[in-house]
């Protein structure tokens, strides 16, 4: 959404063609107790240190500066996005679905192009900020309220195979500042049990859908009402059940 992944590819080919990759994966480690092995630290950054603050010029500092406000205005459009929902959720806010496709196509053709273009056209400016305007507007006489689950706070240092991790924290610090502006609700949940509780009978006796022999991580069986469920769908559908009854101070139900 902000160009970071690309901005970092290029990083990562301008030191492999500037012989800084070789010399950074060498360094001998500082963290250590023996002088000598500290002293060879030292002699190691001094003899690349020229190569190394070269490299490390004016248009490094402007590449994560482009990152920072990239990563600011990403996590500001994803909170929107949550206040005042999107063309995917909300089928009445699609129009014009070829003409913004074609718009897409354009913004994100920019971030393919060589990074010493740093120059954008006012034309540019004028559709990024039209395209922004769309998740800026709700309805105001309501108040959002947003669930959040325990399941991935505090792990953001915690990789997890395929995805991306350190995303979740800065949604939730985005959120408690929206939510001290008074734009939205926060309510926090434990999300124990979420997808092994039936959302219909609410009785705990689902078992995965098996095909083949195979067992469908994805799709449940609730053996007590006969409902087939999608797990993501039954912990959403879950998660608010038990955000209903907390929200009117009577807690959480007993079943989870």
């Amino acid at each position: 959404m902000n160009g970071v992944v690309n901005r970092q590819k290029q990083e990562i080919e301008r030191k492999k063609s500037n012989n800084i990759e070789h010399i950074e994966t060498r360094i001998p480690s500082p963290k250590t107790t023996g002088a000598e092995n500290y002293k060879r630290h030292i002699t190691y950054m001094f003899q690349h240190f020229e190569a190394l603050v070269t490299f490390y010029d004016f248009q490094t500092a402007r590449i994560r500066r482009s990152n920072y406000i990239g990563n600011q205005k990403a996590t500001d459009h994803a909170i929107n996005i949550l206040i005042n929902g999107s063309t995917k959720y909300n089928k009445n806010r699609r129009k014009n679905t070829r003409r913004n496709k074609g718009k897409r196509r354009k913004l994100n053709s920019r971030y393919t192009r060589d990074l010493s273009n740093t120059k954008q056209s006012k034309k540019g400016k004028q559709a990024a900020r039209a395209f922004k305007k769309k998740f800026e507007e709700g309805d105001k006489s309501k108040m959002p309220m947003i669930i959040f689950g325990d399941g991935l706070k505090n792990k953001s240092h915690v990789q997890i195979k395929g995805l991306r991790h350190g995303v979740i924290d800065k949604l939730y610090r985005q959120l408690k500042r929206r939510e001290n502006l008074g734009e939205l609700l926060l309510l926090d949940i434990d999300e124990y049990n979420t997808s092994k509780t039936c959302n219909g009978c609410l009785v705990k006796n689902l078992e995965n859908l098996k095909y083949g022999g195979h067992k469908i991580h994805q799709i449940l069986n609730c053996n007590n009402c006969h409902i087939f469920w999608n797990r993501d769908v039954l912990a959403s559908k879950s998660m608010f059940t038990i955000a209903t009854p907390i929200w009117s101070g009577n807690g959480s139900p007993s079943v989870f």
